[in-house]
């Protein structure tokens, strides 16, 4: 690289960087909009959902407020919009923006996809922006920049002149092969490590990065990542999951120890999943129904049966416990195993092994099954 070419990438390192702390997408759109005519601003704010309710009102329901036909108001929008593309280009200061834009889509490796572009553009805001505001920018700048169409097997993006669209479909049809062959879930570091070893060989891979592989693979419609970072394929359960009974295994498998069922409801709704919200009753039928998942080890406390947990009451436990011993326990020793299997009080164990129907007490002080057991 010439001495010429480095001073001129500073130049322009430094000119982004000044455009992204400026950057405000928001402010933007208000300018652009400040010197319409009323009705037409009102269209593009109504319409666009910029207003205070945040709501995108149809052309319909705009079409009363003015007493004009829906097709009238269609026509002024696409004619607002299009001057105001005619403004924004020919308005240097405006076009600075569109470098911000850019410089994101280049980390991303020169391809993102439209939602992950929306989000990353919210996160460089430094105030708090509405996301409508970001999505009529992108409108606004749409034409200088190459779409990508939502296709069978890819979703909607943008991408740079330069970028190899090849790559992209290799990375993601690898990546899908990896999921589908191993069939399980794959935390981030781990997919791209996999990734990696799969591929180590072919030219292309040195240019890629953890960031940029998680950029291409985010625009791919097979695969997807739950609200807890897991990567799988979308049709699978843990990863989309569409019954209240995939919710409920879903949060105990990432919390990683029992919860009570009105954990499990509160962080249902806190996750969010489709939105549907959980009751604390509707979670407590499913995890008392469902035998081959779920086991219930305290009051109102539930653990999954893959931990190692086995179905019953304390006295049941406590005969398992006694049964897979090599030598005689003491009711201290069965006390502490029983913990581990289930959150109850002492006094609980203690009284079932006062149970003379099942349990024996050795002149020792150790237990043994009563000959029915």
């Amino acid at each position: 690289m010439s001495e010429n070419e480095s001073i001129l990438e500073k130049v322009i390192a430094t000119q982004i960087k000044e455009e992204k702390e400026l950057f405000n997408p928001k402010l933007i759109v208000e300018k652009l909009l400040a010197d319409l005519p009323d009705r037409e601003k009102n269209v593009i704010y109504l319409r666009h959902g910029l207003d205070e309710k945040q709501e995108k009102y149809t052309l319909e329901d705009i079409g009363k407020k003015y007493n004009i036909t829906r097709e009238r108001v269609r026509q002024i929008e696409v004619a607002t919009i299009k001057m105001l593309k005619k403004i924004f280009k020919e308005n240097r200061d405006l076009n600075q923006s569109l470098l911000v834009v850019e410089q994101l889509i280049k980390d991303s490796g020169g391809v993102i996809e439209y939602n992950e572009l929306v989000k990353k553009l919210k996160e460089s805001v430094n105030e708090k922006i509405e996301v409508n505001f970001i999505l009529f920018f992108l409108e606004l700048i749409k034409d200088n920049f190459l779409q990508i169409k939502d296709s069978k097997n890819i979703k909607t993006g943008w991408q740079l002149p330069d970028f190899n669209f090849e790559i992209l479909e290799n990375v993601i049809t690898t990546t899908e092969d990896i999921v589908k062959k191993e069939n399980r879930l794959f935390a981030d570091d781990e997919l791209w490590l996999r990734f990696k070893k799969e591929v180590n060989e072919l030219p292309w891979v040195k240019n890629l990065n953890k960031d940029i592989f998680l950029s291409f693979i985010k625009l791919s419609k097979k695969l997807k990542m739950n609200p807890f970072n897991d990567w799988g394929l979308r049709s699978w359960n843990l990863i989309t999951p569409r019954r209240m009974n995939d919710k409920i295994y879903l949060i105990l498998k990432h919390n990683g120890k029992p919860m009570h069922f009105r954990d499990i409801a509160q962080k249902i709704n806190e996750t969010g999943f489709d939105g549907k919200k959980a009751h604390p009753a509707t979670i407590h039928n499913e995890l008392i129904l469902d035998h081959e998942r779920y086991v219930l080890i305290g009051r109102g406390i539930y653990a999954l049966k893959e931990w190692g947990y086995k179905p019953g009451v304390v006295a049941d436990v406590i005969v398992e416990i006694i049964k897979n011993s090599d030598r005689p326990l003491n009711k201290t020793e069965i006390i502490k195993e029983v913990l581990k299997k289930r959150l109850v009080k002492e006094s609980t164990i203690v009284l079932s092994l006062m149970n003379k129907k099942r349990f024996i007490k050795n002149p020792d002080g150790t237990y043994k099954l009563a000959s029915d057991q």
